[in-house]
């Protein structure tokens, strides 16, 4: 048996005492003190140094960058994706969850910039013909929660794909590729996959059944999980060099493809009364940020948006979908809260949502930036409280969080009833 080396035991002696120092810091009061001076140091140190310092110097590099492309390139502010038809390429976008809304709208304004051919996902067979005379446009039913949807929308894709030279594998892609020049074809790539699709169930947890937790959760999440599932061995593929009929010509592999997510706002900070839709946007949230943290070795970039509330049908109708939720709750519940609970607290704080809302469009071009910019953002918080009050909220300690989330002005009924049923006893 081999002695262990001098760096070795220098490891597990450092070890030893990083487990000592973990054993003592969760001691009281030790953990509370701690606790304390760590924020004091975060807050009041750290914070305006790297403020002052590393994000002015970020942000400036990233001025002079622009008014250098501006002023002396003449060219855009940001660098957008080449006209693929001046460099004998086709580029496709899949995007789902195009019915309505964010959808919709990023599917008109693609369409019009006559660069990409876009795969439109509908949930319902009726919204299909909104895009019937968009001719680079081909809209399909998707249920992102069922896999043969997702399969059969990949399929149509690689057809497409396969038409030209991106259609490769290791045994005869280089034929592929040699017979489709030859053709003087033009090579097509998949260039972004846009996991629009979603689902938003509000009310409180003690209301809500399982089955809204898994509606949101299948849609939010999973449906994410599935698309990303269905389309990452060719995304891999086509940014391989193997894919190439001339390895030398590094532009044959396809280096600017992306996997764009939409999260939300309530995927960065929780939000009271949509457990459902918060949780599934948490955990899609992860998701997100691991997907790109391991597709980096790729040259896959991934993107999440987290756009704040606007004017979208799923905002538009939560007030709605809330007063039928309400409906068809057990009078037991019903008493315990009380109607009173319902209307000050839940349909009030929805019904600012009308008033406090964004216009969508600043939110759809910034999924178009996304998609459009050569090098976009790893995040684009859409919404001026998304930008400035949310962002700064998930970086707070817990307990700072929620003395900033105010509590609802009426309690609930059962407290009432309970502290009258109290008084009756004494009085008697």
């Amino acid at each position: 048996m081999t002695k262990p080396s001098s760096t070795n035991r220098m490891v597990r002696r450092l070890l030893n005492w990083l487990q000592c120092i973990n054993d003592l810091l969760h001691l009281e009061p030790i953990d509370t003190i701690v606790h304390g001076l760590f924020w004091w140091v975060t807050l009041c140190l750290v914070l305006p140094f790297f403020g002052s310092f590393v994000i002015s110097a970020m942000t400036l590099m990233r001025l002079f960058r622009m008014l250098y492309r501006a002023v002396y390139l003449q060219q855009p502010l940001e660098e957008p994706i080449k006209n693929p038809s001046l460099s004998s390429r086709e580029l496709a976008l899949v995007i789902t969850g195009c019915d309505s809304g964010f959808g919709r709208d990023l599917v008109v304004e693609c369409s019009a910039s006559n660069k990409y051919r876009v795969f439109a996902g509908c949930f319902k067979q009726e919204s299909l013909s909104y895009f019937e005379e968009m001719e680079n446009v081909t809209a399909l039913v998707v249920d992102v929660t069922k896999d043969e949807d997702v399969s059969n929308l990949a399929k149509i894709v690689f057809d497409w794909v396969s038409y030209s030279t991106a259609d490769c594998d290791e045994h005869d892609g280089e034929t592929k590729h040699q017979e489709s020049h030859q053709q003087n074809r033009p090579v097509r790539y998949i260039h972004a996959l846009v996991n629009n699709a979603g689902s938003g169930t509000s009310g409180l947890v003690d209301w809500l059944g399982m089955d809204d937790y898994k509606k949101d959760m299948d849609v939010n999440c999973f449906g994410q999980i599935r698309i990303v599932k269905a389309f990452l061995p060719f995304l891999k593929r086509q940014a391989s060099p193997s894919c190439a009929a001339n390895k030398s010509n590094k532009e044959e592999s396809y280096i600017d493809a992306r996997i764009i997510n939409m999260i939300s706002v309530a995927g960065i900070v929780p939000l009271i009364g949509c457990t459902p839709y918060s949780s599934s946007k948490f955990a899609a949230e992860a998701f997100s940020n691991s997907l790109r943290l391991e597709l980096r070795d790729f040259n896959i970039q991934v993107v999440t948006l987290n756009p704040s509330f606007h004017q979208t049908p799923l905002v538009e109708n939560l007030v709605d979908n809330t007063w039928k939720m309400w409906n068809t709750l057990p009078s037991s519940i019903k008493e315990e809260y009380g109607q009173e609970y319902f209307n000050n607290n839940i349909v009030k704080s929805l019904s600012v949502l009308d008033i406090s809302t964004w216009r969508s469009f600043n939110a759809v071009n910034d999924v178009f930036k996304a998609i459009d910019l050569r090098r976009p953002r790893r995040r684009y918080l859409s919404g001026m409280d998304s930008k400035y009050v949310f962002s700064v909220h998930r970086l707070l300690p817990d307990w700072c969080q929620d003395l900033l989330v105010p509590r609802y002005s009426y309690p609930p009924a059962f407290f009432s009833t309970q502290q009258n049923f109290h008084q009756k006893e004494k009085d008697n």
